[in-house]
């Protein structure tokens, strides 16, 4: 389920939903700061979302702390209760299923290249556009398990998603010369491009 869904978000609009996830981002960056000054200790979650909780531009809006604390703990025994995907959205089209494999696909075959034929001295490289993959998965996975009615939170998540892959083909364009990966580099860049535009329909 998109997390975004646990906020009680009646009217809110496009630059809204915006700004809350501008603050998502926030404390996502401030958990990673934190983390390992907390790592392995007991209870070392509850310790950072203490600390999240402190700082009132990291509470997310529209939602009591007790029910961001649920959302923010993970369970594993309660983990399968969520809806089933195919339940989410049934106004779901077709063509956005597509995203996923297509993006996993790319992803899987950019470890690979990087795994077998990159110089250890550019892993952290192959790394970062690995994350970029990663990110923009997780973005239009977002986008597309929102509900059909909440046309302004898809709406929002679809741009971020075109600004995640711009940046992504960015990254790729510019390859360093050394790494000698041309033909997978225009094969990536074919995929994304159509998935680009798919993108923008749904904008």
């Amino acid at each position: 389920m998109n997390h975004f869904l646990n906020h009680h978000s009646e009217n809110w609009d496009e630059f809204r939903w915006e700004r809350e996830m501008r603050r998502d981002e926030k404390r996502i960056s401030r958990y990673f700061r934190e983390l390992p000054h907390c790592i392995d200790l007991p209870g070392e979650e509850e310790i950072i979302f203490d600390e999240l909780m402190r700082d009132p531009g990291l509470v997310p809006s529209g939602v009591s702390p007790e029910e961001y604390h649920r959302y923010f703990i993970w369970d594993p025994e309660s983990s399968g209760d969520e809806e089933d995907d195919d339940e989410v959205s049934s106004g779901r089209e077709s063509e956005d299923m597509e995203f996923t494999p297509r993006l996993d696909a790319l992803l899987t075959e950019w470890n690979f290249l990087a795994a077998a034929h990159f110089p250890d001295s550019d892993r952290e490289y192959a790394m970062g556009i690995s994350c970029l993959y990663a990110k923009l998965i997780g973005r239009i996975g977002d986008a597309v398990a929102a509900p059909d009615s909440e046309s302004a939170l898809k709406k929002c998540l679809f741009k971020r998603s075109l600004k995640d892959l711009n940046n992504l083909c960015s990254e790729l364009v510019n390859i360093p010369e050394h790494l000698e990966c041309d033909a997978e580099v225009s094969h990536a860049l074919g995929v994304l491009q159509v998935l680009r535009e798919k993108i923008i329909d749904r904008i």
